[in-house]
């Protein structure tokens, strides 16, 4: 495990400096053979790099290593990886997101004339074909259409689906740059 501050690694490794320091002096004083001196400062060399991970430590007689539970780790790296290949698999660009949440708000998704109502519908198109929204059943009439075009608002024929309001959610937890 790493450490987590630069404190931390600094004394992890003066300790572990100053066991290598001792079996150095240790070998050199029994003429470079190891004796159990040597393995137990090898040992507490090593055991600050182990500490949170271990939770118990035995010696001859007794027993041996206790690791600790870490299910939650485990488990949040898990979410991390999962989200990470959801995004992976159904990448935006800027303009696709921006889209997508336009959906996952209340209100109207207005179309513009020109050049942005052009991107909106380019837009609207990939996110309709990565599964993020959805048309609705008055996407396929000339009424749906129709009103759609009145009333300004594409949410008329199409809305965002579950899997669009997972991406969100996921896009909300990723740290921002």
């Amino acid at each position: 495990m790493k450490p987590e501050s630069k404190t931390e690694a600094i004394v992890l490794c003066v300790i572990s400096a100053i066991a290598m320091v001792l079996i150095v002096l240790q070998l050199a004083h029994n003429n470079w053979s190891v004796d159990l001196w040597v393995v137990v400062l090898f040992g507490v060399g090593a055991l600050p790099w182990f500490y949170r991970v271990l939770e118990s430590v035995d010696f001859p007689g007794g027993g041996g290593l206790k690791l600790r539970e870490v299910k939650q780790e485990q488990a949040r790296q898990a979410e991390e990886i999962q989200a990470l290949q959801f995004l992976t698999a159904n990448f935006l660009r800027d303009e696709q997101k921006q889209v997508l949440r336009k959906f996952g708000e209340d209100g109207p998704v207005r179309l513009e004339d020109g050049e942005d109502g052009e991107k909106l519908i380019t837009a609207a198109n990939a996110l309709i074909k990565a599964g993020l929204i959805g048309k609705r059943p008055a996407a396929d009439t000339d009424e749906g259409q129709e009103k759609s075009h009145r009333e300004n608002d594409l949410k008329i024929v199409a809305e965002i689906t579950e899997a669009g309001r997972d991406y969100l959610a996921l896009l909300e937890r990723l740290p921002t740059k």
